[in-house]
């Protein structure tokens, strides 16, 4: 029967087939066996010698031991053991020189009961499931579950509340904000970027403390830095921990890209901090008129008097006039906006991309629709059902109807979706799709809602949402607005329809449920 009992070091024996001791070293001299743990790394024997020298032994780690010729095999704790005997008879380390004086130093310091402890198991194999419970990983919440640094850090919160990391201080101010990205990221290499001198001056932070505060530009700031340093270090194929190890990388391929839009004080907030655009990439018409000014997101809070337009590309087709500009001549075009401020030049780039207006089909009605055959998509179809009226559509002859019919679907769901959760009118389809992709990325409860209605979860909504460009997308669905096939072949627009357009339609469900 199990039973606990105070043993004297003496009746203590090592364990000799411990898996810490490698098949060579296993000796039958126990002192060789101590010799071959102290070897294993010395550095951590010393500390162990220590701790107990000022603390004792664990009380709530008990040594497990079971009874052979009136001893006892030491079956979990053989380190502690080891240290112990070591200090009791520093002379088993007399070839170690630095061990040798180092637990004879301590024996000679520190008066250390030997008699240990412990617990004496019922049987072989109890002693053994007791050791697999605690060395072979979490056995489906039998064995030990290992803290993350999530947890660490919530801990660390507890004891040492000054020694928390900063990606722990965003988690716990900000848990739907940051939740997603951290986790994708790791604690760890959030809290090294945030906690780059560079990258403080961006976010408009001095201390540390200062993340505890921070506005919703600042959040939206951090947010978009750790996305990118996600995004850089994929695109150099290397792990975010590898790839940003240095302040001067951080600096470099982070800090870098993020100049324009560095923080301002409060008491700026009446001039423009950086010019963020709703399309850095337009398709106009020749002679279409475009209003630039129109192109600026938050425009009321700009003093946008002080705006400049610098043409990048042949100013001769251009023509630029109280803010509004068009090109007389297809290709393609970059316009540069400019603010001066005090302290440096702020920019932004937009491209346009210019085409000869849609000319009149010549084809008669019959060739067009099949002897006047009419389409009709009900709407009150569920979703699949929805795309299967679409493709009983011949792609080859009526592709301008299909990519007609798929973007009046999803543009009525997505305004549906920005009327119900009051987002910002987008205007074009690009941007209304622009808008879906980055609340629901940057909303765990609409994430779970989807989860809720869906078989989705969570991975696999950010990597659809994460994969996606609304730019492309709306591009594809415009081809009953421009020269068909520019873009992508006829077979395309079902393969859209079956792998984007039904996604978005999903999720739109789920959410306007």
């Amino acid at each position: 029967m199990a039973k606990y009992k105070t043993i004297n070091i003496k009746d203590l024996i090592l364990w000799e087939n411990n898996p810490r001791i490698s098949g060579e070293d296993k000796l039958e001299i126990e002192e060789n066996n101590i010799l071959s743990i102290y070897k294993q790394n010395p550095s951590n024997m010393k500390n162990i010698a220590k701790n107990i020298a000022e603390n004792g032994l664990k009380p709530h780690d008990l040594v497990v031991v079971y009874p052979k010729n009136r001893k006892y095999i030491v079956y979990e704790g053989n380190r502690r053991i080891a240290a112990l005997k070591c200090i009791k008879n520093p002379k088993i380390l007399k070839d170690e020189i630095e061990g040798f004086r180092f637990f004879s130093k301590i024996a000679k310091q520190n008066k250390i009961n030997m008699d240990v402890f412990c617990y004496v198991a019922e049987d072989y194999i109890q002693a053994m499931d007791l050791v697999r419970s605690t060395h072979t990983g979490q056995l489906n919440g039998i064995g030990r579950i290992p803290w993350g640094t999530r947890e660490k850090d919530n801990f660390t919160r507890l004891i040492n509340p000054e020694a928390i990391t900063t990606a722990s201080q965003l988690l716990h101010n900000y848990p739907n904000e940051f939740d997603t990205v951290i986790s994708n990221i790791k604690i760890t290499n959030a809290t090294r970027i945030l906690d780059n001198p560079e990258i403080k001056k961006i976010i408009g932070i001095k201390n540390k403390e200062d993340y505890n505060s921070l506005d919703s530009i600042q959040q939206s700031l951090v947010h978009d830095i750790l996305e990118c340093a996600i995004k850089v270090a994929k695109e150099k194929k290397a792990s975010v921990s590898r790839y940003f190890n240095t302040s001067d990388k951080i600096k470099i391929d982070l800090a870098g890209k993020f100049i324009n839009r560095a923080y301002v004080t409060e008491k700026k907030k009446n001039v423009i901090t950086n010019i963020k655009l709703f399309q850095n990439n337009w398709r106009i018409h020749i002679n279409e008129q475009f209003n630039l000014l129109e192109n600026i997101v938050d425009l009321k809070n700009y003093e946008i008097r002080n705006i400049e337009y610098k043409i990048l590309t042949d100013i001769s087709k251009t023509n630029l006039s109280e803010d509004k500009i068009s090109f007389s001549e297809k290709g393609e075009y970059r316009i540069r906006y400019e603010y001066t401020t005090e302290e440096r030049l702020i920019t932004a780039i937009c491209d346009f991309s210019v085409y000869s207006r849609p000319t009149t089909i010549g084809t008669s009605e019959k060739e067009l629709f099949d002897n006047h055959k009419s389409y009709k998509i009900d709407i009150n179809e569920t979703i699949n059902n929805l795309i299967l009226q679409v493709r009983t559509l011949n792609k080859d002859k009526h592709y301008l109807i299909i990519s007609t019919a798929l973007r009046s679907i999803v543009e009525g769901a997505l305004v549906e979706m920005h009327d119900k959760y009051n987002w910002k009118n987008a205007g074009s389809l690009g941007n209304y799709i622009h808008n879906f992709k980055s609340k629901i990325i940057m909303d765990n409860k609409l994430k779970e809602k989807i989860c809720e209605e869906t078989n989705e979860n969570i991975a696999s909504i950010n990597s659809f949402l994460e994969g996606i460009d609304p730019r492309q997308i709306a591009a594809q669905l415009n081809l009953s607005v421009h020269n068909a096939g520019v873009y992508f072949t006829k077979q395309s627009i079902l393969d859209l329809a079956e792998t984007t357009v039904t996604v978005i339609l999903m999720y739109c469900s789920a959410l306007l449920k």
